[in-house]
């Protein structure tokens, strides 16, 4: 796939994003591989936040390079979703770009949250076994860093936080609590994205969250699949019919106005591409909610050569030829539905 040229575009997320990760380390964007620093109880993100090398991948933004980003896989590059420098208006940004700013004034307004990889599956894209920590010195390490970086002046300054793209924020005790215990009035600017497979999003889970109602933006469910045997094997130990009425459920939220956003997920591989179409219609059967699809990545969970077998993007898969048959459907044209990163290949197979 070739890489576009992206010397006259802008990406914000840099000067405006913090993830905490694994092992503690913080990035400034999910598809960039290099991190700022590596934060503790004592060392926060704010610590972080200038640091050489945070000002090293800004400064690759700004001079067009994007040499840190894997333009590969990064949904806005490969959707053409980022602005021609000239376009932007934002007052801040404009200054960021004219005076070449990479040491900021301030800290992030986004924040995700990656530390704690619990969840209640392990599916095979993302994890060869089921992880849970829920005490000891490893727990009680990632739950004071998190506590450290989303503290009363951060959770002020924030605009979204979101969590989490490691696990589940329902299966993690370290989320769970924070987001049950959270006051939102206390932040009524504050939006919180909360990403989850769904299994345990229910209405007794929603009733626990009731004092953050109205702070919820976008919710994600990852689901990849709508037919029980392929959700099954790609989402290992779920619960289908259990997601999908909790599925119900949320989506009358939705309807009610409660979400900024709702969309089900779906990460493209060899063993579901042929549910594409099934799926885009199901999400489409519920008042304002996404489908949104998305490439399959390799998480250090394959070897290079099980990758080769599931990494149905690769032309020399021997399904790769189906798959863009698939890509050719006009249900990927319906308004609901985000392919993301998989926009080249629509692209292509419509060639």
């Amino acid at each position: 796939m070739k890489t576009p040229d992206l010397a006259n575009y802008f990406c914000q997320v840099p000067f405006e994003f913090a993830n905490l990760d694994r092992n503690n380390t913080t990035t400034v964007c999910c598809w960039v591989y290099r991190n700022i620093g590596v934060l503790s109880e004592e060392t926060t993100v704010l610590d972080v936040w200038n640091s050489p090398e945070a000002q090293e991948i800004r400064s690759s933004i700004l001079d067009g390079s994007y040499r840190h980003c894997n333009k590969a896989i990064c949904p806005d590059i490969q959707a053409r979703k980022l602005p021609l420098r000239t376009e932007v208006t934002d007052p801040f940004y404009r200054r960021v770009i004219d005076e070449n700013i990479v040491s900021l004034p301030s800290g992030p307004k986004i924040y995700q949250f990656n530390n704690d990889p619990s969840c209640n599956l392990s599916c095979p894209s993302c994890r060869t076994k089921l992880i849970f920590t829920t005490y000891g010195p490893e727990y009680e390490k990632m739950e004071r860093t998190f506590l450290a970086s989303i503290n009363h002046q951060s959770l002020l300054e924030a605009r979204e936080i979101s969590i989490t793209g490691s696990g589940d924020p329902f299966a993690s005790k370290i989320y769970r609590e924070f987001l049950i215990n959270l006051d939102g009035s206390r932040y009524p600017e504050l939006q919180i994205n909360l990403y989850t497979n769904g299994v345990l999003f229910d209405d007794k889970m929603w009733e626990k969250l009731h004092k953050i109602h109205r702070n919820i933006g976008h919710v994600r469910i990852s689901l990849d699949a709508v037919n029980k045997e392929v959700y099954d094997y790609v989402r290992r130990n779920g619960n289908l019919e259990r997601v999908k009425r909790n599925i119900d459920f949320l989506g009358n939220l939705r309807a009610q106005g409660y979400f900024k956003d709702l969309a089900l997920c779906f990460v493209v591989q060899a063993r579901n591409f042929r549910e594409m179409h099934d799926f885009a219609r199901y999400a489409g059967s519920f008042p304002k909610t996404t489908a949104y699809f998305q490439r399959l990545y390799n998480w250090d969970t394959y070897s290079p050569a099980e990758f080769r077998l599931h990494d149905i993007f690769d032309p020399s898969h021997s399904e790769h030829a189906e798959f863009l048959e698939v890509l050719r459907d006009p249900i990927f044209e319906e308004p609901h539905v985000c392919l993301s990163n998989l926009t080249p290949y629509r692209e292509m197979a419509l060639k």
